[in-house]
C-alpha cells in the first residue's frame, strides 16, 4: 500500500540497511531527478503527463560524461519546462569537507556561519528500483540521485523542451500540500524531505541574519 504523506506526517525517511550488494556496469543504470522549489511562493514543480494521467517529478538517465547534478538539472528543464537554479540547503550528509572549503571557512570573518554548511552539490535523496529481466534483456537496478533546485521569482514555463516521447508532459507549480497528494511513493518522500530541509535552512538563515542572531 503506497504511503500517503501530509505536511504534518512524521515518516521514516530511509528504509532499512540492505545487505552488501554488487553490480557490474551492466547491472545498474544511473538516473538523476530534480525537486524544484520556488522560494518566493513555496510552491513545488510537479510534472503531469496528459496521456497517462500521472504525476511525477522530472528525472531521467544520466548521459555518458555528464555529472549526476548536470543530469538532474537537464532533466528538470526538459521534462517540466521550468529552468532550475541552485538552491543551497543545509543537508545532513556523510561527505567530508574538502581541504579548500575548510581553509576558506577558517579564514572567514564568521567561520561558524550556517552558510559554510550549505550545499548545492550533494543529492538530497537516493532511490533504487529493480527492473526485472525480459526475454532479451537482463534485469538491472535503476538508481536515481535526487537533487534540490530553486526557481526564480519570475520563472516562466518554456514550451516544447522535452524529447519526442515527452510532448505530453506539462510542468506545473503547485503547493507543497498538493504535491504530496498527487505524487506516489517514493517521490512524495523526496518532496517531503527536500521541502522540510528548505524550511529549516530558511529559518536558520533568517535567525542568523536577525539582530538577535548576529
Amino acid at each position: 500500500m503506497p504511503s500517503r504523506l501530509t505536511p504534518d506526517s512524521q515518516p521514516t525517511l530511509s528504509t532499512e540497511l540492505i545487505m552488501p550488494t554488487r553490480w557490474a556496469s551492466g547491472g545498474f543504470q544511473l538516473s538523476a531527478g530534480c525537486c524544484m522549489i520556488q522560494p518566493s511562493t513555496g510552491n513545488v514543480v510537479v510534472v503531469y503527463d496528459t496521456k497517462r494521467r500521472t504525476w511525477f517529478l522530472p528525472r531521467g538517465r544520466k548521459d555518458v560524461g555528464e555529472t549526476l547534478e548536470q543530469a538532474a538539472f537537464r532533466e528538470g528543464y526538459e521534462e517540466s519546462g521550468f529552468r532550475p537554479e541552485p538552491l543551497p540547503l543545509l543537508l545532513p550528509h556523510r561527505q567530508p569537507e574538502s581541504p579548500e572549503h575548510k581553509q576558506a571557512r577558517k579564514t572567514d570573518a564568521n567561520p561558524a556561519s550556517v552558510r559554510h554548511q550549505l550545499s548545492t552539490t550533494e543529492p538530497v535523496y537516493i532511490t533504487t528500483i529493480p527492473v526485472p529481466p525480459t526475454g532479451h534483456r537482463l534485469g538491472y537496478e535503476y538508481t536515481t540521485f535526487w537533487y534540490a533546485a530553486g526557481l526564480s521569482i519570475d520563472a516562466q514555463r518554456d514550451e516544447d523542451t522535452g524529447m519526442a516521447d515527452e510532448k505530453t508532459y506539462i510542468g506545473k507549480l503547485i503547493s507543497f500540500e498538493e504535491a504530496l497528494k498527487v505524487l506516489g511513493e517514493p517521490e512524495n518522500y523526496v518532496v517531503y524531505f527536500a521541502y522540510n530541509q528548505w524550511l529549516k535552512t530558511k529559518e536558520l538563515l533568517e535567525n542568523e541574519d536577525s539582530p538577535e542572531g548576529s
